[in-house]
């Protein structure tokens, strides 16, 4: 399914990411919101990133304007038989709204002609007003190059890449890939014709309270996508130390991946230990290795392991945005930003959701409320079955004193979790109290003392939230 993600604006993609290029050979008028409409041209792109995964990408591009939307394949993380598979959904996109487009054969040129391509098409660099590119002459051939279904991974997506043991033990039967069932599919946004549009788009908590709250959200994400970890195993080394047999170590990436996806902590340690004696530079092993102890609360070696698997492979996002899972909860939440930014500039990521979340929770520590509750409210807008987030946005707008927003938040909650038939399943009593908890202290922040009990009452779990709710329906007045 293709999406469009209002994020791109170009797909800096290097040479030997493009496995795929399609370009129109006419151009019809096709409206773009706050453009008009105008001529344009469409561009499909597939690439296949450093971990082995698939993207497609479409690109629809007006010259006059510089107007750019681009599509991406939702999930963005596809093998080879569904990276055909959407290509040729891509195609047929396309063509519905009148392109014809034609086949670049971009793997068969050689590379002088694969650069003279990609610096004549706009897409892989920052739009602009420039001449049209297809044209001798300057700005033309030649030109300086710069460069929905609902992914289900993605419901409580959390803080880190892989999280979905935290979810069995609360009750839900979380799976690595993909994680929590089905949701209903919003849809794609109108496809963008002539004339048509491009887009669619109380009392207070005490101390040890939050503390536990703010433990739960920070492990709430710990599994959920230790597949894709296991699919992007490599056996070569990644940095210095004895290569080993290659077969022996890919055994034991797969059986410590299969560990971690099982929540057998100190078995996949003991495992990845024989993958790191025998290279001790393999970073999925030192990225094992770091989530590992990360869930057994050792935060020294997970931050040790995770930095260790960074400067294994400077250009790998996963062990990234899980290092700021680490940093965020030390503290350390300004270097967690830095490397959250570093994330969200890889277009390749698959999992965007989970740094846009951390991204949140490492500006609320530091502080800056307003510019997380924003970035929330984008996050849900885009991925409006991200569950994690409106518990976390009601976190953060409960902490800057916005009772309306926290409300918002837990209704939002409601409707598209709890009450969603193909999610509430998976969306443990744990999960629903603790937004009736943030809910029922708003409602009491605003003296609505009635909608503050309707919502303590409503807890029902033995676990600290639904505690929580019990403490504080007793606190208020009769």
């Amino acid at each position: 399914m293709l999406k469009v993600d209002t994020t791109l604006s170009h797909i800096p993609a290097r040479r030997e990411h493009v496995v795929g290029l399609f370009e129109s050979i006419n151009q019809p008028l096709v409206n773009i919101p706050g453009h008009g409409t105008a001529p344009t041209y469409a561009f499909i792109l597939g690439t296949r990133n450093d971990q082995g995964h698939f993207t497609v990408f479409v690109y629809l591009w007006q010259k006059e304007s510089g107007a750019v939307v681009i599509y991406v394949s939702e999930p963005r993380a596809l093998d080879r038989d569904g990276y055909r598979a959407e290509e040729d959904e891509a195609l047929r996109f396309v063509e519905s709204m009148g392109f014809l487009v034609d086949n670049v054969h971009f793997a068969t040129l050689p590379p002088h002609e694969q650069d003279s391509v990609m610096a004549r098409i706009p897409l892989f660099r920052p739009p602009m007003r420039v001449p049209d590119p297809f044209l001798p002459g300057p700005g033309g051939q030649g030109a300086p190059t710069g460069l929905a279904s609902l992914d289900t991974n993605a419901l409580f997506g959390g803080l880190s890449d892989a999280d979905s043991e935290l979810f069995r033990r609360a009750g839900v039967s979380g799976r690595p890939e993909p994680m929590m069932g089905r949701a209903p599919d919003p849809g794609p946004p109108p496809a963008p014709t002539s004339g048509t549009s491009a887009e669619a788009e109380a009392p207070p908590l005490d101390e040890d309270a939050r503390r536990r709250l703010g433990r739960l959200l920070a492990m709430f994400g710990v599994l959920a996508t230790v597949g894709l970890g296991a699919s992007a195993c490599t056996t070569t080394s990644s940095g210095g130390g004895q290569e080993g047999d290659s077969r022996t170590v890919e055994s034991h990436v797969d059986l410590g991946n299969q560990q971690l996806a099982r929540g057998l902590w100190v078995d996949a340690i003991r495992t990845f230990d024989l993958v790191i004696e025998e290279d001790e530079g393999h970073r999925d092993a030192l990225r094992g290795l770091g989530l590992a102890y990360l869930n057994l609360g050792r935060l020294d070696e997970a931050e040790g392991y995770y930095r260790r698997a960074v400067a294994a492979d400077a250009k790998w996002s996963m062990p990234k945005n899980e290092l700021a899972v680490v940093l965020i909860e030390r503290g350390q939440c300004a270097e967690a930003e830095k490397l959250l930014e570093q994330v969200l500039k890889d277009i390749f990521y698959v999992t965007p959701e989970y740094a846009e979340h951390n991204l949140a929770r490492a500006l609320a520590c530091q502080g800056r409320l307003a510019e997380a509750e924003k970035r929330l409210d984008n996050l849900l807008l885009k991925r409006p079955y991200f569950c994690l987030g409106y518990l976390t946005l009601a976190q953060v707008s409960q902490d800057a004193k916005h009772p309306e927003t926290t409300i918002q938040a837990c209704e939002d909650f409601s409707k598209n979790c709890e009450q969603n038939e193909q999610i509430r399943e998976q969306v443990s009593p744990e999960h629903s109290a603790q937004c009736h908890l943030r809910a029922g202290l708003a409602y009491a922040a605003l003296g609505d003392v009635e909608s503050a009990r309707a919502a303590f009452l409503r807890c029902n779990s033995s676990g600290p939230n639904g505690r929580e709710c019990k403490r504080s329906l007793e606190l208020l007045p009769p």
